[in-house]
């Protein structure tokens, strides 16, 4: 509570846990920025189909490849450096996915899958793996 009260009752002490963080994630609208009052230029039609036209492998090498190198690591844990140095491996994969996404409008769960592998720790470990071995 935030008037400096201790409180040791279980259920008032649970009610408080949940109202800290209902309104630690949420906003009142009254808060909520809008969109108006922005100064919009309409494009033209050409302009429009060139905006949504299928792109090309070109272009997606060169959007991957112009992309910072020192950002964080995405939700996988990798960074775009990794996409960047193997390109030549996930170019075909990445562009099949973003031909997809163009034809679809939708990005397949699959893609955002996290796979989990725990490797057991051995703490008496003398064995020293090479790098052409697995773990």
């Amino acid at each position: 509570m935030g008037n400096g009260l201790v409180v040791e009752n279980e259920s008032i002490i649970e009610q408080e846990v949940i109202n800290f963080y209902k309104n630690l994630y949420s906003s009142n609208f009254d808060e909520s920025w809008g969109l108006e009052g922005l100064d919009w230029h309409e494009i033209s039609v050409e302009h429009a189909v060139w905006l949504e036209r299928q792109f090309k492998l070109e272009e997606l090498k060169r959007a991957v490849l112009e992309c910072g190198k020192d950002k964080s690591p995405g939700p996988d844990g990798f960074s775009l450096t990794v996409v960047q140095r193997n390109w030549e491996v996930v170019k075909e994969d990445l562009f099949r996915v973003m031909e997809e996404f163009y034809s679809n409008r939708v990005i397949n769960k699959v893609t955002n899958e996290p796979y989990i592998c725990l490797i057991p720790k051995k703490t008496n470990s003398i064995k020293v793996l090479t790098s052409d071995q697995s773990v």
